[in-house]
């Protein structure tokens, strides 16, 4: 994280550094990625980034058109970019996260995304304040230094395609599960 804040501090299109990444399949290509999704489970930032981020409770994204919604929830394939921002409304939950990735979507931001995970959130045991009980975003860590860097500040196509392919992927479980609970119990 530190190497990407020296890295990219003068790149005023990127606004956030994840920790963890998508699963992705990568040979001899740049270990660090652009792309347009925030993920908090470690990740770094720039104070003058963070200093826009003065909107820490204001739903945007719900009273503009529809293809902004559609992109915030990332081709919709996850609605629940946008639903945190609902349930923040309704005090069903109290998050900071979706606030700060709808501030760096406002102002078209791009994050960087590691090759692999660098972190894992342990709270998917069924103990974190905001999740659930699964392994699905727990990959296996690679304790590796990544040095291979992007000089392109463009959104990396094959990182676009392999979040698509983990929205599609959790999407299709969700709806099956769903389906299974409702027809066998």
């Amino acid at each position: 994280m530190n190497l990407c804040l020296n890295k990219y501090s003068t790149s005023q299109d990127i606004w956030h550094i994840n920790g963890w990444s998508y699963p992705q399949i990568r040979f001899f290509m740049s270990e660090i990625y652009i792309g347009k999704i925030v993920n908090v489970w470690g990740w770094a930032t720039w104070k003058n980034r963070w200093e826009k981020h003065n909107n820490r409770k204001d739903n945007k994204i719900s009273k503009i058109n529809g293809d902004t919604s559609r992109n915030f929830n990332f081709y919709n394939l996850n609605k629940n970019f946008e639903q945190q921002l609902i349930d923040n409304d309704l005090n069903k939950i109290n998050t900071w996260a979706i606030y700060w990735y709808q501030t760096i979507f406002l102002n078209c931001g791009k994050t960087i995304f590691p090759k692999h995970s660098l972190v894992r959130n342990i709270g998917f045991d069924g103990s974190g304040t905001n999740t659930g009980n699964t392994k699905y975003y727990n990959p296996k860590l690679k304790n590796k230094n990544l040095k291979k860097y992007s000089n392109n500040l463009k959104i990396d196509k094959l990182n676009n395609f392999f979040t698509i392919v983990f929205f599609a992927k959790l999407y299709s479980l969700k709806k099956f599960h769903y389906y299974k609970n409702k027809f066998l119990h």
